[in-house]
């Protein structure tokens, strides 16, 4: 778990701009909560693995299931929950249109226990998935699908639910943003170059994939 507080203050320290009754002079407080909210997203860029969720989503009568609002972007279905707790991989197929022809849209009636043959994702709907053969009216069952979820920084009461050596590479993300405010100065330029560097070089050390992270993002805070 890492505090948005936390980050925010010891930046502002770095910054030398909390000095007493003048705190958040130069860089104000939602200023330096945007630069985490972007350096959170940059991180979910090069590690996505660190924003992938699993949720569990309850079937419903017929072949249209829906992914509830708990997931942000859906990525695939893990598979089935089985009676043991485990979960049964589930194949995607390859065509909604194959689909929608060998197996009704609507509920059937059948008996013994349901379970998922395949899976097919909407791409102009992301919040449905069609499962075959269509769920029996009176079955139950549960799907898991994995979803794709990075945190806003709404302020710095938020928490972010990253590991917490993670905290160095947002540290130094949020500083690169933050000189690079007056990046038409050249010392504030260099100072953001440097921030920029070292976050790469953390980022690196945790198993991100730097390739995606190799060109800067532009740093102009204003």
């Amino acid at each position: 778990m890492i505090s948005a507080r936390k980050l925010i203050d010891d930046v502002s320290r770095y910054l030398r701009d909390n000095e007493p009754d003048y705190e958040f002079t130069h860089w104000e407080e939602s200023e330096l909560a945007s630069f985490l909210e972007r350096a959170v997203y940059l991180v979910s860029s090069v590690r996505p693995s660190l924003f992938t969720s699993k949720v569990e989503v309850p079937l419903v009568a017929g072949s249209i299931q829906s992914i509830p609002d708990t997931c942000q972007e859906f990525v695939s279905v893990v598979g089935q929950k089985n009676a043991d707790g485990g979960i049964t991989a589930v194949r995607k197929t390859t065509s909604k249109m194959a689909l929608a022809l060998k197996f009704p849209v609507c509920s059937i009636n059948t008996t013994g226990d349901y379970e998922v043959s395949s899976w097919r994702y909407d791409e102009d709907d992301s919040k449905t998935v069609y499962v075959d053969p269509p769920v029996p009216a009176g079955s139950t069952g549960t799907l898991v699908v994995s979803c794709y979820n990075v945190p806003e920084v709404d302020s710095a009461t938020t928490k972010l639910h990253l590991p917490a050596h993670w905290q160095p590479a947002l540290f130094e993300l949020m500083l690169y943003y933050a000189y690079g405010v007056d990046i038409e100065s050249v010392p504030n330029r260099d100072r953001s170059a440097v921030h920029w560097n070292n976050a790469v070089t953390i980022m690196a050390a945790l198993g991100a994939n730097i390739t995606t992270a190799k060109r800067k993002p532009v740093a102009t805070g204003g």
